[in-house]
């Protein structure tokens, strides 16, 4: 299999759901607006898995892509520290869902799986302390919504109502696909 992502979450929970595989990041423009958010992470999953598949006809690859939505905004990767703390005040406080797309896709079996998962998250109120503090961290970049659940940030968290490992970048029910596939 090869991950068409570079993100060091997603390398590692492959590597705890015990899966052998290489990694080709996926170079394409992750726009973040114009359809709803499981539709949005499910044509970017198999964006990616398409591009890295090209190259790779009979391999499995997978793609992914995660993204944060809380009040009818979607929250991708912040740009820099300010819009970082923007994002993260915005969920302060608030209840909001991580979705994470994910395609399987084999271009000589004519194979393509594409779904997602969604979990929710519901943020303490951040103290400006504390807030500055994650963002001097430095954890902020590269996520989506501008947080690590898994590092830092999972101190931010007062209730969580889904999978974990779907807010950190693949969800578990991707296993049960790799699975049927392995059969």
């Amino acid at each position: 299999m090869i991950l068409a992502s570079a993100s060091q979450r997603r390398i590692d929970l492959l590597k705890k759901f015990s899966y052998d595989f290489t990694v080709e990041a996926a170079d394409i423009e992750e726009k973040k607006e114009g359809k709803d958010p499981q539709s949005l992470v499910m044509a970017l999953a198999y964006e990616k898995a398409l591009k890295v598949a090209k190259n790779h006809p009979a391999d499995l690859v997978l793609g992914a892509d995660t993204l944060v939505y809380c009040q009818d905004r979607v929250y991708g990767k912040a740009q820099n520290r300010d819009q970082a703390r923007e994002f993260l005040q915005d969920l302060s406080g608030k209840t909001h869902q991580v979705y994470t797309g994910f395609a399987l896709v084999n271009l000589d079996q004519k194979l393509k799986i594409i779904d997602y998962d969604v979990t929710s998250v519901t943020f303490k109120d951040l103290a400006d302390q504390e807030l500055e503090g994650y963002l001097d961290s430095g954890e902020w970049e590269g996520k989506a919504g501008a947080y690590a659940i898994q590092a830092g940030a999972g101190n931010f968290v007062r209730d969580l109502d889904g999978d974990l490992n779907n807010v950190i970048g693949l969800p578990s029910k991707l296993c049960d696909y790799l699975e049927d596939l392995d059969q």
